[in-house]
């Protein structure tokens, strides 16, 4: 596993520890998402794509991959949610080399549980339960967005056709759960994220068949799907904005991977490194779920797809809130009861006893925003 962390404060849910046989030190991490005192303004959930216009995934079931046929590009509309119901406004996705399946379970389920098989992995020593099965909350979920694999074709051998899912402009974001499986284990994945105008960086990557002497530690169970949290930190932000985009594991980028296995020569630990190659073919990737939590909530958030100049938003600088108009600024604590009341076009939080409070601004032509601050 990689997160990069020079931008962001970016967290995985826990590994697990070593299993009852003492043989096991799991580099990937898993487990269940965190709480977020902030607002969840998207929430996509592959078993909900069901829109018959979007590129169905023909399979048998969950153990089989897509056609190559099956893969198509394009956007769909997704809610931008306020207390925890869609708002009235959307946000594009775009997808490109994907195939929708809401119907389809895990690779891991179907075999288990449709087939009476074992999945991937039996004789792996790091697996669990019966030596093939780790139940997440991903185990008996249906729906994923299934990403191309495939190599470049013969008539286009410089045109990559591997699959991914992007959003754009996302504004103040605290955090991001998503969940992703694949066809069988050992099987990675990656995320990049994007600050405003600037470059692709990848946020947080899994790889994928890992040839090493411990490479029963690495994405062990992504037949049955992992969960990951990042940790972004920019809820008191709403004017910076951020891309997300989930794709195949194509290659080891940077430095590699340090394993636990010695070079002789050198005495040093090996560094396993696979260049990167975006026309190769790859392994599947399967997205199964994208939660985005934000300082603003979806009935605020225009800054997505919209520009900030026709925007009326709350900024914060240390205590203080600053508003793009006038407006009657209202200040309420958990608990629901205003602690501050001011009119104009900003507002102190100097004063405030630490903890999580709402701000509600109501400009002169009846738009609210609301944001959540932390002190």
């Amino acid at each position: 596993m990689k997160d990069v962390t020079k931008l962001f404060l970016v967290s995985a849910m826990a590994a697990f520890s070593i299993n009852a046989a003492g043989q096991c030190d799991y580099q990937t991490p898993n487990g269940t998402w965190g709480n977020s005192d902030w607002y969840k303004i998207i929430d996509i959930d592959a078993e909900q794509l069901t829109d018959p216009s979007l590129p169905k995934f023909t399979g048998e079931d969950g153990k089989s991959n897509a056609a190559d046929t099956d893969f198509s590009n394009g956007t769909f509309e997704t809610p931008l949610l306020l207390n925890g119901e869609p708002s009235g406004k959307t946000t594009t996705v775009t997808y490109h080399m994907c195939a929708f399946a809401p119907t389809m379970y895990n690779s891991a389920y179907t075999k288990k549980v449709e087939w009476g098989e074992d999945p991937s992995g039996k004789n792996n020593p790091c697996s669990l339960n019966d030596n093939t099965v780790y139940q997440n909350i991903l185990w008996d979920k249906p729906g994923f967005i299934e990403l191309s694999r495939m190599p470049a074709s013969a008539e286009a051998p410089e045109v990559s056709r591997h699959g991914y899912i992007e959003i754009n402009n996302i504004p103040a974001v605290e955090r991001v759960q998503w969940a992703y499986s694949s066809t069988a284990w050992g099987r990675g994945v990656k995320m990049d994220v994007k600050v405003g105008d600037g470059e692709w960086q990848e946020l947080h990557y899994e790889v994928s068949d890992l040839k090493t002497v411990d490479w029963y530690n690495y994405t062990t169970f992504s037949e049955q799907g992992y969960t990951f949290e990042e940790l972004i930190g920019l809820e008191g932000e709403p004017d910076q904005l951020i891309s997300l985009r989930w794709r195949i594991w194509d290659g080891t980028d940077g430095e590699g991977i340090t394993t636990s296995e010695i070079d002789p020569a050198t005495g040093e630990p090996k560094i396993w490194y696979k260049p990167v190659d975006p026309l190769a073919q790859w392994q599947t990737v399967r997205i199964h779920q994208i939660k985005i939590f934000s300082g603003v909530d979806g009935g605020s958030a225009n800054s997505i797809d919209s520009e900030k100049a026709e925007m009326f938003y709350i900024t914060r600088s240390g205590d203080e809130l600053s508003l793009t108009a006038n407006a009657n600024i209202e200040i309420y604590s958990v608990g629901g009861n205003v602690v501050k009341q001011e009119y104009g076009n900003g507002i102190s939080l100097a004063g405030l006893p630490k903890g999580v409070y709402v701000v509600k601004a109501t400009a002169d032509n009846g738009v609210v925003k609301n944001m959540k601050v932390a002190l």
